[in-house]
């Protein structure tokens, strides 16, 4: 993600900018809080506590712009072949997504058994599985913003092998 520029700007023309800030601080001084704030994000990795706290503490405004966004979820994840030893995952594409991660409840815990990387890719065969036993499966869309990812909430399935 390219450096994050923050601007806060009161109704009496005060600014106090953070550019290049590689953590934006839960909270800015030197701003007289009895004033109207405009807060701009450029390219933030995340939204701070007091951008959000800001916005509805005083009159103002939030702008981000090209601030990354959670991906919407998974849609319609199912199955559409299952045998005694197999089954074959899918889900509709998500435009929002630039992948999926898969996951398995192994022995107590959840494992990732496939991180797919391309929105495109709406299908996946989970094989070595055991005759007439339920299997949970889980999935979560991913956007990625350079070296961060962000995540949709999971989207689980029972699954039982013939």
């Amino acid at each position: 993600i390219p450096d994050t520029v923050i601007t806060l700007n009161n109704s009496f023309g005060a600014c106090k900018s953070l550019t290049k800030a590689p953590e934006i601080p839960d909270t800015v001084t030197d701003m007289e809080s009895a004033f109207a704030f405009c807060i701009r994000l450029v390219e933030a990795p995340e939204i701070p506590t007091a951008v959000t706290n800001m916005q509805s503490t005083f009159s103002g405004c939030v702008s981000l712009i090209n601030a990354p966004t959670i991906p919407a979820g998974v849609k319609n994840f199912t199955y559409s072949v299952r045998s005694s030893s197999a089954v074959a995952l899918k889900w509709t594409k998500n435009t929002s997504a630039s992948g999926y991660v898969i996951e398995q409840y192994k022995n107590g815990k959840w494992v990732v058994i496939k991180t797919v990387t391309k929105n495109s890719i709406v299908s996946y065969k989970v094989s070595g599985l055991k005759k007439a036993t339920s299997y949970k499966f889980r999935i979560k869309a991913y956007k990625s913003y350079g070296s961060t990812k962000l995540y949709s909430g999971y989207v689980t399935k029972t699954i039982k092998t013939k």
